[in-house]
């Protein structure tokens, strides 16, 4: 029986080689908490403009933000009104 991969381990893969290339570069900004200019010259040489390599950290951050404000927003606390006012 085959296993499914983790996700955490799994490398991100698309079918549209600029896709492909976006997603190595979250997972990197994710995973690393960082790009190195490595990175950054290898999004480029795949074709990404530096608006799209922009775009790609602030979705990320974005997401990443609204995560966390997720989590505050269930809290025990009187945080967004959830408790005894």
């Amino acid at each position: 029986m085959k296993t499914k991969p983790d996700l955490d381990t799994r490398p991100p893969k698309a079918a549209v080689r600029k896709t492909d290339v976006i997603l190595k570069l979250a997972r990197s900004i994710i995973v690393r908490r960082k790009l190195s200019n490595a990175d950054l010259n290898e999004a480029r040489a795949s074709g990404l403009t530096d608006d799209e390599i922009a775009e790609t950290i602030v979705n990320v951050m974005l997401n990443i933000f609204s995560k966390y404000a997720n989590e505050v927003g269930r809290s025990d606390g009187e945080f967004l009104g959830n408790g005894a006012g």
